[in-house]
C-alpha cells in the first residue's frame, strides 16, 4: 500500500451502492463484482473502490471481466456513488488504472 492510503472495509450499505452503480454502468443488472478493493486516500474525499465486473457475451454466456472504479461519498449520512467508470477501451482503462493505482 502507498503512503497515506488506508484500506477500508465497506459496510453492507456501501457495498450495495457500489454494486448498483457498477451494474448500471455495465448495463447488466445481474453482474457479479470480483476482486473489490476499497481505500481512503489522505487529503482526498471519499472512498475509492476498484475491482472487476463480470459481463455477459453476445451469446448470453459469461463474457470478459471488465475493470471498474467508483468514488464513494456520503450525502445526508448515506453512501452515494459519485463517479465511476467501467470498461476496457483505452480512455476508460487509462482512467481506471490511474484511480486504482493505489488500491494495491
Amino acid at each position: 500500500m502507498h503512503a497515506g492510503v488506508t484500506p477500508v472495509v465497506l459496510t453492507p450499505a456501501q457495498n450495495k451502492v457500489v454494486e448498483d452503480g457498477v451494474r448500471q454502468m455495465a448495463a447488466n443488472p445481474g453482474a457479479q463484482l470480483k476482486a473489490v478493493t476499497a481505500t481512503r486516500i489522505a487529503e482526498q474525499p471519499g472512498i475509492h473502490v476498484c475491482g472487476y465486473v463480470a459481463t455477459k457475451g453476445a451469446n448470453g454466456k459469461e463474457g470478459t471481466d471488465l475493470p471498474f472504479y467508483v468514488e464513494l461519498r456520503e450525502a445526508e449520512g448515506k453512501p452515494v456513488a459519485e463517479r465511476g467508470q467501467v470498461g476496457s477501451n483505452p480512455s476508460k482503462l487509462s482512467k481506471i488504472k490511474f484511480v486504482c493505482r493505489r488500491n494495491g
